[in-house]
């Protein structure tokens, strides 16, 4: 299974606890993060620029995935 976060930047509290239940019920998983990356996020990512405005910013995070061969489609 795929996980595919799109997110802001900053230190992202939300998605860490997020993580943390993927982790629990999905070991397996694959996670993506798209968009501001935190500092302490170490796996895969796509690191975007969030100094668009917020909807700019989220419409360059959908075409970074859009565009990414390493992104599984399914």
């Amino acid at each position: 299974m795929n996980f595919v976060y799109i997110c802001y930047g900053g230190n992202n509290e939300e998605l860490r606890y997020s993580l943390r239940t993927v982790d629990t019920h999905f070991p397996e998983a694959n996670v993506w993060v798209v968009g501001g990356i935190p500092i302490w996020y170490k796996g895969n990512k796509i690191s975007i620029e969030q100094n668009a405005g917020k909807w700019n910013n989220a419409i360059a995070n959908i075409n970074a995935i859009i565009k990414s061969n390493d992104i599984p489609e399914e």
